[in-house]
């Protein structure tokens, strides 16, 4: 027998968000600590292992640091700050520090970690918060935020506003424990301010507020460090699952390129064009689907449109209709069609061709102007859609497709709230796009697109790209999911200040990274001249 030759991958090269993708609201952890407790680990040891795990990460992020101040809280995250304090003191380090309230009236097992800490051999003691100057806060080589974590639930007061904006003036170095303070940890809000961390280390799983905005700006790097005595079998009891966007990477790639295949088995998706003047952002649309594994693309639309699209491509196909009810005929009759997208720069008569699209209950990608055209009666376009279509509105659009949810206080809970209104998958565009379905009960919160995809024309590749994953076959909210995911990888591979047109090269790029590493047919080696 030959030797094994593969090497299995061990396990800590494995990058996190793949080994543990999901993430929690603060109500959550909250139920996954309880029960952790419950089933026989102590709060202390809880806080324990936290505190062991951010001094680890002190030590292994920042070994040439030689001082630290501890800014320590009356709860939980104050008792965590503690245990810091005491491994960097045992590491050999420089710690002081400061209670932010009154020490003595602490209580539970932050009272046992902040006595531990007094009792500890050469340890310094504690200090006011009010003897912190300036001086002080720029003299340390490290600054531990332990103030208050994932349980604060209202804004600063003036006094602890006047202070994180003095620890945020300073050049030391920040390292939050869990959350910075005065972040939502499940929003990403910030009351009103909050500690600009530089390294923020987190436990079990991260928090929905680490990948929001305006809360992942002060993040910055987040370090999980999932194993602190909770078991993940606790997140089968969560109701609804949340992931990390780039967790979509690893989705099996929708086409496999199998050799023997031909165009019709890599899907077909048809793009509906609006008037002459806008037929831009249908093109990109097409592209986009193009560009990311579909077998044919197709450009429906009036003769006029459609005679300037034929100025601009080579590769897409153009179809001209008259009336809708040749556009429904044409895509149930005479084309085979997989995938329908609908809205970019659709113009006039835009919730009339809508309408007529929801009728033949396709997998259907719903953007831009077939959503607007809802606007004075959203129920009409919210209760017809169906768990195979998909919309994907900017926070403009879907505040007029639900005018009572609020999307920038919690982007998060409107998306999901939104979600209980239609069967349809909702992809909420933005900096941190929120992708979420209520069959399956599932959210992803994407964590990798560069700034430079806020340009006009992205959204529209993003629908194509979301609509080629459709007809691939991959169900609407894996389409979307990935779709997401190559958008923003999409945007990384083209380069920055990018247009929208060059935004599509980038997705073939994409598009190739994530299917590069199918197997040959001619073996590893991939050797054309062997002989037979």
């Amino acid at each position: 027998m030959e030797e094994e030759t593969t090497q299995e991958i061990e396990e800590s090269e494995v990058p996190d968000i793949y080994r543990f993708p999901e993430l929690v609201t603060v109500s959550e952890m909250k139920e996954a600590e309880q029960k952790a407790i419950e089933s026989g680990t102590s709060a202390k040891q809880l806080m324990e292992a936290a505190g062991v795990a951010v001094a680890d990460v002190i030590k292994e992020k920042l070994p040439a640091a030689k001082s630290a101040i501890v800014l320590a809280g009356l709860g939980a995250n104050g008792g965590d700050g503690y245990v810091v304090a005491r491994e960097l003191l045992q590491h050999g380090m420089d710690v002081t520090v400061y209670s932010v309230g009154d020490y003595l009236t602490m209580k539970g097992e932050a009272k046992e970690a902040c006595d531990e800490w007094l009792a500890e051999e050469n340890s310094t003691g504690i200090k006011p918060i009010e003897e912190l100057t300036d001086a002080l806060l720029e003299a340390t080589d490290l600054i531990v935020d332990a103030i208050f974590g994932t349980g604060l639930s209202r804004e600063l007061s003036k006094e602890l506003e006047k202070l994180v904006e003095r620890v945020n003036a300073s050049s030391s170095t920040v390292v939050a424990v869990d959350v910075p303070s005065g972040m939502d940890a499940t929003t990403g809000q910030i009351m009103p301010v909050a500690i600009q961390a530089g390294i923020t280390v987190t436990f079990f799983r991260a928090k929905t507020g680490h990948l929001l905005y305006p809360g992942r700006e002060y993040s910055a790097l987040v370090v999980l460090k999932a194993d602190i005595g909770i078991d993940e079998l606790l997140l089968d009891d969560i109701p609804r699952l949340r992931l990390r966007g780039s967790a979509g990477l690893a989705l099996t790639p929708s086409s496999h390129y199998r050799y023997y295949e031909h165009k019709y088995d890599r899907g077909h998706v048809l793009v509906v064009s609006g008037g002459r003047y806008t037929t831009g952002a249908s093109r990109l649309a097409a592209y986009g689907a193009a560009k990311s594994g579909v077998g044919l693309v197709t450009i429906a639309g009036r003769t006029n449109a459609l005679d300037v699209h034929a100025n601009h491509v080579t590769s897409i196909m153009l179809k001209p209709y008259n009336r809708i009810q040749d556009l429904q005929k044409m895509i149930l009759e005479e084309m085979k069609i997989d995938a329908i997208v609908v809205g970019p720069g659709l113009g006039e008569n835009a919730r009339k061709i809508t309408e007529a699209i929801i009728e033949l209950q396709m997998p259907t990608v719903f953007d831009a102007d077939s959503l607007s055209s809802f606007e004075d009666n959203p129920a009409m376009l919210l209760d017809n859609l169906d768990s195979e279509m998909v919309i994907t509105p900017h926070v403009g659009e879907f505040k007029r497709l639900f005018p009572d949810l609020e999307p920038e206080t919690d982007k998060l809970g409107a998306v999901e709230a939104a979600t209980d209104r239609t069967e349809a998958v909702i992809v909420l565009k933005g900096a941190d796009t929120i992708v979420s379905a209520s069959s399956p009960r599932l959210t992803t919160i994407n964590d990798r697109a560069p700034a430079w995809l806020a340009t006009a024309g992205s959204g529209d590749v993003l629908a194509g790209v979301i609509g080629s994953s459709m007809a691939q076959g991959q169900r609407s909210f894996n389409a979307a999911f990935r779709g997401v995911c190559l958008h923003g990888e999409g945007g990384y591979m083209c380069g920055g200040a990018s247009t929208a047109t060059e935004l599509v090269g980038g997705i073939a790029k994409a598009y190739q990274a994530v299917t590069q590493s199918m197997p040959s047919p001619w073996g590893e080696e991939d050797d054309m001249t062997s002989e037979f």
